[in-house]
């Protein structure tokens, strides 16, 4: 009995990946993942819309795939002399590309970014800070993530940021768990 099901299951899994790549050819005449149109974030020379893109991608974890939105979006934010959001998009592109740099170093510039007066008298920035140093803390120094993370939470819940409160939530019992 225990074969027979496995068997339905994998040959409905097979099925339905052809039905869905028989509806690809059949709507866009190409198959999925070969000559798809480029998302319109992807071509965008709007910071906002990059920003926006890139900041989707990183909440869904996808720090490689953010990067280069957050590495645009600040080029253009630099051009155009927002200094702010040109801030906000350089710790984005840097904590989107944590893996492949220092974390103490990383850390540290963080830490003296959260010093500042810009960031910390613009909530929704010092927050987005706190985010990054917390991520990117977790692996150097719990403690340090913990006391981020309990300030982000206090901000976001202040800025109405509920999924930020819960996401601080998350990350403090994953720290929870390491003490």
């Amino acid at each position: 009995m225990v074969v027979v099901t496995l068997l339905l299951v994998g040959l409905f899994a097979f099925l339905n990946r052809r039905v869905i790549g028989i509806h690809s050819i059949l709507s866009t005449g190409k198959r999925l993942g070969q000559g798809a149109e480029p998302r319109q974030e992807e071509t965008s020379t709007n910071p906002q819309e990059l920003l926006a893109e890139a900041n989707r991608l990183f909440w869904l974890n996808n720090g490689p795939k953010a990067a280069p939105f957050y590495a645009k979006a600040e080029s253009l934010f630099a051009n155009s002399g927002d200094t702010r959001n040109a801030l906000y998009t350089k710790v984005g592109r840097l904590r989107s590309n944590a893996e492949t740099m220092s974390f103490v170093e990383l850390s540290q510039f963080l830490n003296e970014q959260i010093q500042r007066p810009m960031v910390r008298n613009d909530p929704s920035l010092h927050l987005w800070c706190l985010i990054a140093k917390g991520y990117t803390d977790i692996e150097v120094d719990y403690r340090a993530a913990k006391r981020g993370w309990l300030e982000a939470q206090d901000i976001a819940k202040d800025l109405g940021e509920n999924q930020w409160v819960t996401r601080a939530s998350g990350e403090l019992g994953l720290i929870g768990f390491l003490e």
